[in-house]
């Protein structure tokens, strides 16, 4: 008897295991992220703002825009989570915003500032070497990023300080300030401006003896400066943001921090700031300086350093050990910027809505050769006759994008100008547009254009017409399907790139015979009689929807009077301002 029962009920256990690891095995597998451009050795600390941000001191409740972050949660297994309980004084979360290339960060008022337990610290010994990344803005005189204290005292608002060291921004340059009873510090070269737009500013300190020991830095990997420090980096408790008073304050955005507690090799640091430079919109280098981008693996180069186009680089990408899901990008530089999305829709929100890359280590790069904005340049292509000067060349890695990208730009650049357009080539000179111009829809300050994803070698451009052209149709076609009544009709469908002369639309039928029995004379008879000439099927004219715009829109029109065993040909009349018409191809449709 109990074999009876249990062999059932066993059977039904097995076959919910069964189903459990089938839905597991459907969905999309993530690998769990090693560390940031897949270097996880000597893990200090890792703070990120789009993931372990929380409202709560015990980190259960993850913030929203505008709330207070009272817990940021440390992604490796060290545990130096940061907290701060007081009222008033800790940093808001902010939602994803085109500042941090549509990632989110923490907003940092003068006085607020995070941090860790007392004596729980990045390091694991007193002298430790040490690598540190931040991805930040700031918009005072100083930004006091991170800090570290050997007071047993939690170091928050207003708390002794002992021998400490602070990494800042100090006047527009990297600083270590170090407080060892006497004053020293380091003052950098590169420029770190207080204007909010985001940099990567990383120090490695390598100790020598004693409280002793050398300092180096970058801004976006480039710009370097060194100098020597005399404090200890040892097992302090580590604070982001104020620190203290002095008017060591941090009014500004933290995106990102990662500490190492040992120094980290050429190639890794490369990984580290190419992860950061990818997921940030940040460009790592120069023309004159320029940098490879590396994936996690260290050996995928997904950007190529370029002595023409190392200038507001960027792009879409994933890559599974450093956790970075990209799928909407643009350069955070100043200046307008492209902005393009995987898929054929565009969310100005990472990841939103946006198409997932399908493969790990995939990328869409992209930088251009700082030509001019203007659209001034001579070009011979379908609907423009004009370009920019400046191009983009761009670098395609793995197979992950989708088969379609967006792109958007503002539509100041096309101010005066009619048809704008996207243009791309394997000719950097665009002497030959080896594609089809992509028509763009303008609409609240942007104009937009879904394609083909890139190939490789090929760049792109933008642009139009320095006068009104007539609207040539940048999609037509007609097709059979089964309408709501269940009976077959064709739907004829159309989109414009500008209307600027367009005043309506006709769409117009023709019959084509087909031979059918002898009892279909009456058929037969019907389809001779429209066999000679074009039959206008829109009684009253389809109005333009942006009539004396540069905008174009789509149409459809839908014919519900057709026979089965016929095929007819469709074609739309462009009925123009001054009395003429342009007319589309001609379309065949068999209804079977």
């Amino acid at each position: 008897m109990p074999t009876k029962f249990f062999r059932p009920f066993g059977l039904f256990i097995l076959l919910a295991a069964l189903a459990i690891l089938v839905s597991v095995a459907a969905a999309p597998v993530y690998a769990v992220a090693v560390g940031p451009g897949g270097v996880g050795i000597n893990a200090g600390l890792w703070l990120k703002a789009d993931a372990g941000a929380f409202t709560d001191a015990a980190g259960t409740t993850l913030a929203a825009n505008g709330q207070n972050v009272q817990h940021w949660h440390d992604q490796w297994t060290r545990n130096v989570h940061v907290t701060n309980t007081s009222a008033g004084i800790s940093p808001n979360w902010v939602s994803a915003s085109s500042t941090f290339n549509f990632n989110p960060s923490l907003d940092f008022n003068a006085g607020d500032e995070l941090a860790s337990a007392a004596n729980v610290s990045p390091f694991t010994a007193t002298g430790n070497n040490s690598e540190l990344f931040i991805v930040m803005n700031y918009s005072s005189t100083y930004a006091d990023l991170v800090g570290a204290n050997d007071s047993a005292a939690t170091a928050v608002s207003g708390s002794t300080r002992g021998d400490w060291p602070d990494w800042m921004v100090f006047s527009n340059a990297p600083f270590m300030w170090t407080y060892y009873g006497n004053f020293g510090g380091l003052f950098g070269t590169a420029p770190v401006n207080n204007n909010n737009q985001p940099y990567l500013v990383d120090y490695s300190s390598t100790h020598t003896s004693g409280s002793n020991g050398t300092m180096t830095f970058t801004v976006d990997g480039k710009n370097g400066g060194s100098g020597g420090y005399n404090v200890d980096l040892g097992l302090y408790n580590f604070v982001v943001g104020e620190n203290g008073g002095d008017n060591a304050i941090h009014d500004g955005n933290n995106a990102e921090i990662v500490m190492y507690n040992a120094n980290l090799t050429s190639a890794q640091r490369n990984q580290v700031r190419s992860y950061l430079a990818a997921k940030y919109g940040i460009t790592l280098g120069n023309n004159a300086a320029s940098v490879n981008y590396t994936a996690s693996d260290g050996s995928t180069i997904f950007w190529t350093g370029s002595g023409t186009y190392q200038n507001d680089v960027a792009g879409i990408g994933r890559d599974d050990d450093s956790g970075l899901d990209q799928r909407v990008s643009h350069s955070v530089n100043s200046g307008t910027q492209p902005t393009l999305a995987n898929g054929a829709t565009l969310q100005t929100l990472n990841p939103g809505a946006n198409t997932a890359l399908t493969a790990d280590r995939s990328f869409v790069m992209w930088g251009h050769n700082a030509g001019a904005m203007t659209l001034t340049t001579d070009v011979t292509a379908m609907g423009a006759n004009k370009r920019m000067a400046r191009v983009w060349q761009t670098q395609v890695t793995g197979s992950g994008a989708a088969t379609q990208l967006t792109i958007q730009i503002a539509d100041s650049v096309f101010t005066g100008l009619y048809n704008p357009k996207l243009l791309i080539s394997t000719d950097s000179t665009f002497g030959s547009v080896t594609r089809a111009p992509i028509a763009l829809t303008c609409a609240s300050g942007t104009c937009t254009g879904t394609f083909d994803t890139f190939t490789a070698g090929e760049f792109f451009t933008f642009g139009a017409n320095t006068a009104p052209t007539n609207a040539t149709l940048t999609k037509f076609g007609a097709k059979a399907k089964i309408g709501k009544t269940g009976k077959q009709v064709v739907r004829v469908k159309w989109e414009t790139g500008n209307e600027v002369q367009v005043v309506g639309f006709r769409v117009w039928r023709k019959g084509v015979w087909n031979t059918k029995p002898a009892k279909e004379a009456k058929t037969a008879k019907e389809n001779t009689k429209a066999a000679k000439g074009w039959v206008q099927l829109n009684a009253e004219l389809i109005a333009a929807k942006h009539a004396g715009e540069i905008v174009g829109d789509a149409y459809k029109f839908t014919d519900k009077k057709v026979k089965a065993g016929k095929t007819y040909s469709y074609k739309v009349e462009i009925v123009l301002a001054d009395g003429t018409s342009e007319w589309s191809e001609v379309e065949k449709v068999k209804i079977k």
